[in-house]
């Protein structure tokens, strides 16, 4: 279930280092999503579709209902700026 909660995060833009955490507590689905954003992003925004995203895809994968999908922002990146 990891690895399927972990395939979503990697099509979104600005969102990065995403750590998971998955608990299923009498059958059912508990997910943490840990990790960084870049600063142009709306985070509100992209951190909801990446909960629906990721209750789409592990629910139509396993069949298995997802409970709740807790999305915590560590940092907020600055991009790196190549110096010449």
């Amino acid at each position: 279930i990891i690895g399927l909660v972990q395939s979503v995060p990697n099509n979104f833009t600005g969102v990065s280092n995403i750590k998971t955490k998955v608990d299923i507590i009498e059958g059912q689905l508990f997910i943490d999503l840990i990790g960084e954003v870049s600063p142009e992003i709306n985070i509100p925004d992209s951190t909801r579709e990446l909960q629906n995203k990721v209750k789409e895809h592990v629910e139509s994968c396993t069949g298995v209902n997802v409970n709740e999908i807790k999305v915590m922002i560590k940092n907020v990146i600055a991009p790196i700026r190549n110096v010449k």
